[in-house]
């Protein structure tokens, strides 16, 4: 089954900058909020990205990616 668009759009984003939370990758990627939750939780679910802290510290970033290079793409 291919990739839902807007999970491309999710992963190209955090390839990008790293790391983001998630109202960022949602206003960044100009996503409703159900979008952008279904896109989350399929990404998580498949393994592909991985939640990090909890409610407002939560942020996103690829599985496989390592803490110090998330934090590479942050200002």
């Amino acid at each position: 089954m291919p990739a839902h668009p807007n999970d491309v759009r999710v992963i190209q984003y955090l390839t990008l900058i790293g790391e983001a939370g998630p109202e960022q990758i949602r206003a960044t990627l100009n996503l409703t909020r159900w979008e952008k939750d279904q896109a989350l939780r399929r990404l998580v679910q498949e393994g592909r990205i991985a939640a990090h802290g909890q409610t407002r510290k939560l942020t996103y970033r690829l599985s496989h990616q390592p803490a110090h290079v998330a934090h590479l793409g942050r200002n």
